[in-house]
């Protein structure tokens, strides 16, 4: 059985006048173990140091501890960081702060900054620099506790102010999803002085621009929110500006007549219900739709020869009139609206290659044009012309599979070969020039003069190639059988870059798309695709460095 015992240590100063403190130590043992001597008490008397009795020198060490630390809480930091928490805005913000050329951060921003007579450096790409000394106030009192404090507001003018909304247009495109990049832009353009008739048109362009790229309602609300800044100069919606608004909505859906359908796409189901169930919808679509059925399609005669040059067949396409999209289902119009709706578009006669460009064909281009050869990768890379999968399958020479459609080719790939090649044809076609087709050449080339069919030879999709079982690889060119306007794997085989930037919802706006964007378009559908879900109509896009064994070209002899 354990016996516990209490040991008692009581410690006094020198003059026995103070008990100090009093441990209790709580020990057990064991019968068959030594038992502990019972001390009583333990007593520990403090020296005199240097002849100072304790009970002099211990009140002498507390007030030495007490004065060191309000030295270092108080004083300390004044001295070693002598200076104010300077707080930095600037109109507009996101301008970079640097203090006698080291960075701080963005605006605003706050940072401490040493006392005494700096340079703040404010700047942001196209403004001019803000450049300023300034005196920086210091302190040494309590300024771990109550920092001294200062603001720096800095105004900075704009430098180019085309330049800026081509840069926040960019930005927008390549990030539909941050729509507070537009009322940023127009709101930070008031903010710093009065823009001339010149700039307040390229602003309204630019909000204009950008619903290419809308379609969430997150977007349509930012939208219509920086339009309110615009047409209110950065201020107040008053009621002058209102219908200033009001004008130009009706002037939108003057230029653009099926916006209105843009915003049901737009919105979110429930909100887009609403406004689909609005009589003045119904009529709008009611309207539509019966302009769709009553087109009258219309194409120029086929009076032209092909034009041949150097083992290339380019075909003649002739003018035409007729309805882009899916035309294969309108009864869905009057359930459904959607971002491949019919709209009229009119082309003009132009030439095209009767089959994609071959590997042979590319090879050639690299024969002459050392820069676009895979060897030199790194340098196209680094100019953002292609990326690392450029050319990844193409053999250093000739071989059996040289009539392979060319793949993992970039957008810029396939218009510098377009530039070659119009530099070869100049001397025997001194009006022509080789370019990649735009989406409305592509479709119009596509349907073959056959209308209302979602493949070139009509409701059947022929033996185009498209995915089977077993098939890893697109077929020789002209695998297929051509259209009725000789063309081969029109669909199929491999997607064919295109002449235009990429917008979603184009057709509401403009079918000829957007003036730049972030993705160019592709049409056609390949080898890896199910027939049933690669119609004529179908459209793709890709950024225009991308490089990919789905994806080849072919080009377009047009005039200049």
């Amino acid at each position: 059985m354990a016996r516990y015992n209490i040991i008692v240590f009581t410690v006094y100063t020198a003059d026995r006048l103070t008990r100090l403190y009093t441990i209790h130590i709580i020990s057990s043992m064991r019968k068959d173990k030594e038992p502990i001597p019972d001390f009583h008490e333990v007593k520990v008397k403090l020296k005199n140091v240097f002849g100072i009795k304790p009970v002099t020198y211990v009140p002498l060490v507390y007030i030495v501890v007490v004065v060191l630390i309000l030295f270092f809480l108080l004083i300390y930091p004044g001295i070693r960081f002598n200076g104010a928490l300077v707080h930095f805005t600037s109109i507009p913000d996101k301008a970079v702060v640097k203090i006698d050329g080291k960075y701080m951060g963005s605006t605003p921003v706050t940072g401490f900054v040493k006392s005494g007579e700096r340079t703040v450096e404010i700047t942001k790409p196209f403004y001019k620099t803000y450049l300023k000394k300034t005196r920086i106030k210091g302190r040494i009192f309590g300024t771990l506790f109550f920092p001294v404090r200062q603001k720096i507001n800095a105004k900075i003018e704009i430098a180019d102010l085309h330049k800026i909304i081509q840069w926040k247009y960019k930005d927008f495109v390549q990030n539909p999803f941050i729509p507070q990049i537009l009322t940023d832009t127009v709101s930070s353009l008031y903010s710093i002085n009065n823009l001339t008739s010149e700039q307040d048109v390229e602003l309204k362009d630019f909000l204009y621009k950008s619903m290419y790229f809308i379609q969430t309602e997150e977007g349509l609300r930012y939208f219509i929110k920086a339009c309110n800044i615009y047409f209110s100069n950065g201020g107040v919606l008053t009621s002058s500006s209102l219908v200033k608004l009001a004008e130009n909505i009706g002037l939108m859906n003057e230029n653009y007549p099926l916006a209105a359908f843009w915003f049901t796409v737009a919105l979110k189901d429930k909100n887009a219900v609403r406004i689909i169930k609005s009589q003045w919808f119904k009529d709008k679509l009611l309207n539509y739709i019966s302009s769709v059925n009553n087109f009258k399609w219309s194409s120029g005669i086929r009076s032209h020869k092909s034009i041949n040059f150097k083992g290339m067949t380019f075909a003649y396409i002739p003018e035409a009139s007729f309805l882009l999209g899916n035309t294969t289902d309108k009864e869905r119009l009057t359930k459904l609206v959607d971002p491949l709706i019919p709209v009229p578009v009119t082309v003009k006669s132009f030439y095209i290659l009767n089959r994609e460009i071959s590997r042979a064909d590319y090879r050639l281009f690299l024969k002459e044009n050392p820069s676009w050869r895979k060897s030199n990768i790194e340098e196209l890379m680094k100019k953002g012309l292609a990326e690392e999968n450029y050319l990844k399958t193409f053999p250093e020479k000739a071989d059996k599979n040289d009539n392979l459609p060319v793949t993992y080719v970039s957008f810029y790939a396939a218009t510098a070969y377009a530039q070659w090649l119009t530099d070869k044809i100049k001397t025997t076609y001194p009006r022509y020039r080789a370019r990649l087709p735009l989406e409305t050449e592509w479709e119009w080339a596509a349907r073959g003069g056959i209308k209302d069919a979602p493949y070139p030879n009509g409701n059947r999709n022929g033996n185009y190639v498209f995915f089977k079982k077993g098939r890893n690889n697109p077929e020789p060119v002209k695998s297929s059988i051509p259209n009725g306007f000789g063309l081969y794997d029109i669909s199929g085989n491999v997607w064919e870059w295109c002449g235009n930037w990429y917008s979603p919802v184009s057709y509401f706006l403009s079918p000829l798309g957007p003036s730049e964007g972030a993705e160019k378009a592709v049409r056609g559908g390949g080898w890896a695709n199910l027939p049933e879900l690669s119609p004529l109509y179908q459209r793709g896009s890709q950024p225009p460095s991308w490089c990919t064994d789905y994806l080849g070209f072919r080009v377009v002899l047009a005039k200049e």
